[in-house]
């Protein structure tokens, strides 16, 4: 209660500031919607100008000037220039406004005053809204007001932590989402976190367009670039669509364990009750992950990266369940694997994720669950029939997922397996995409504006980017065995050969898997492994590529060796 005290009390100063920017926003969008329907008249500047507030970092701009204006018969006088009445430096509206306004009153030229109908004595020279301004308050709004909204409702609804030394043989019952075994989907988290980074990045961003408008109305091109941001605001706020979609269709769902917690160098089973309803035809793949999260960079540079231990998927076994689809899984768990760390101590820490998807009408299911899992030994409970007809169905799914990643041909060349250039097209094409716009990006800013030492930092992200990008796209290997046993693996680039390896079957001892590379996307880890063999001299002779997973690369080992004839 004393720390939940504190941090409120921290809090309080950040929801401030957003209620401060609340009330300044609001303010200015309510005076330029009423004064859309003021009256217009001709005014005449007394004395106008603008003042220049000199900062340590910058300067900023207040506008400022003396008018009369006469209505239905009467002189007034005003003073109000803008619908904001303080001065910053955003754009050039505030000095550019100044400069219109002393030149009014030099030359003594009649300009338009706004006047509210209703009480002639309130006018105003400008009532533009500033959009660009609003996006800079949305900025302290979300980033202040966000922080301090969200540290209260935090002290307000966290469940106390645990100490894991008050359970030095259970340390999983220190984690309060565990001590039950009723582990809730991280859906719902998901969800607000969705929305909130949406939210925050496009207020951050959302005075770019205005801004980069009035500079490329200067000729000012270079600042196009910023348009990236509010590009990449429009595709979160899509991903916060899509999980709002998933949680309005499945709500939440709970994970038991059997055993509990999971075991390492035993087995990770377990249930989940699912509110949809059941229907055989439907496939859920589970995922068990293990998964090192750590802290890179330093200072201001600091992120947060992940690196997969270890991975695995099975198809379920389903059935009718308390609220509709009842999910039954199990996996069996390699040594040597790191225990889960509970409560996720310091900046590094282990943990293990469950992932549910599944392809059905409308919104897809795709669910994650942090479990325990913990160097037990245990085996799971769940055995029978269905669940070895659901490790089958596994193999099987596994072994034509491998086979989709190539193309078998048997003709009278022998046997050939061919991986088309274009594959990897999703890669390739992300790759792609920002490998052109940085590159074209470093072409305008060193060639067209010399800015050599800004462009050149970002050719040297987007060079080797779109040259990855193109060798992901439109590399190939083929491998053929002949009639007299020869095995020949050819690379091929844009279909010319750069890299051929001969090998004959009988010099095989085994085929081999290792990963390359893993991919993340949208949360989700896949590691991806290439199968080898090994030539007398110890060279390593690639015969397949691009599998995901474990589990797929040893499903391709088998293939390989029934239709080479490889007896290793």
């Amino acid at each position: 209660m004393k720390n939940n005290f504190w941090l409120r009390l921290f809090a309080l100063p950040f929801m401030a500031v957003g209620l401060w920017m609340i009330y300044s926003i609001g303010g200015n969008l309510i005076d330029g919607t009423r004064m859309a329907s003021w009256e217009t008249v001709d005014g005449y500047v007394v004395s106008g100008g603008y003042k220049t507030n000199r900062g340590d970092d910058s300067d900023t701009y207040k506008p400022y000037a003396t008018y009369r204006y006469d209505y239905n018969g009467r002189r007034y006088e005003g003073t109000r220039v803008a619908i904001s009445e303080t001065s910053d430096n955003i754009g050039d509206f505030q000095q550019e406004l100044g400069r219109k306004l002393s030149s009014a009153a030099a030359g003594k030229k009649p300009i338009d005053i706004y006047v509210n109908p209703n009480d002639p004595t309130e006018s105003i020279v400008s009532r533009d809204i500033r959009w660009a301004l609003i996006g800079f308050k949305m900025i302290f709004l979300i980033t202040f007001g966000g922080v301090g909204t969200g540290l209260m409702i935090y002290t307000f609804m966290a469940r106390k932590e645990v100490d894991p030394t008050e359970f030095p043989d259970t340390p999983w019952l220190a984690n309060n989402d565990w001590a039950d075994n009723q582990i809730p989907s991280g859906s719902k988290i998901t969800m607000y976190v969705s929305w909130g980074f949406a939210v925050f990045w496009n207020a951050i961003s959302s005075f770019i367009p205005f801004v980069a408008y009035e500079e490329v109305q200067k000729g000012n091109y270079v600042v196009l670039i910023a348009l990236l941001f509010p590009i990449v605001g429009v595709g979160l706020i899509v991903w916060a669509i899509r999980c709002t979609m998933q949680w309005r269709k499945f709500g939440q769902s709970y994970l038991q364990l059997d055993p509990f917690p999971g075991s390492i160098n035993g087995q990770v089973g377990g249930t989940i009750e699912l509110h949809y309803p059941y229907d055989p035809a439907h496939t859920y793949a589970i995922t068990l992950s293990s998964i090192y999260s750590y802290m890179s960079g330093s200072g201001k540079n600091r992120s947060r990266s992940e690196k997969l231990n270890w991975q695995d998927t099975v198809v379920a076994h389903t059935e009718m369940g308390l609220y509709g689809t009842r999910i039954v899984f199990r996996f069996d768990v390699p040594p040597d694997l790191p225990p889960s760390d509970v409560n996720k101590p310091g900046d590094s820490y282990e943990m293990w994720k469950v992932n549910v998807t599944a392809a059905l009408p409308g919104v897809d299911l795709d669910q994650d669950y942090e479990v325990p899992v913990f160097a037990t030994a245990k085996k799971s409970g769940l055995t029978g029939r269905e669940i070895d007809e659901a490790a089958k169905r596994t193999a099987d799914m596994s072994m034509q997922a491998a086979k989709n990643r190539m193309r078998l041909i048997n003709g009278a060349n022998g046997t050939e397996f061919f991986f088309p250039f274009g594959r990897n097209f999703g890669p390739a094409s992300t790759a792609l995409i920002c490998g052109v716009v940085f590159t074209g990006a470093c072409y305008f800013l060193v060639w067209h504006e010399g800015r050599h030492i800004f462009g050149s930092v970002f050719g040297l992200f987007g060079v080797p980017t779109l040259l990855g990008g193109i060798y992901m796209l439109s590399n190939s290997l083929h491998v053929q065995k002949d009639s007299g046993g020869n095995i020949v693996s050819t690379r091929r680039i844009f279909g010319i050969p750069t890299r051929r390896r001969y090998i004959y079957a009988g010099d095989i001892r085994d085929l081999d898997k290792s990963s390359n590379f893993a991919t993340q996307s949208g949360g989700k880890h896949v590691k991806h492994f290439t199968v080898f063999a090994k030539t007398p001299d110890g060279k390593k002779i690639v015969f397949g590529e691009g599998f995901h997973g474990e589990r797929e690369a040893g499903s391709a080992i088998d293939f390989f060796k029934k239709e080479l004839g490889i007896n290793a």
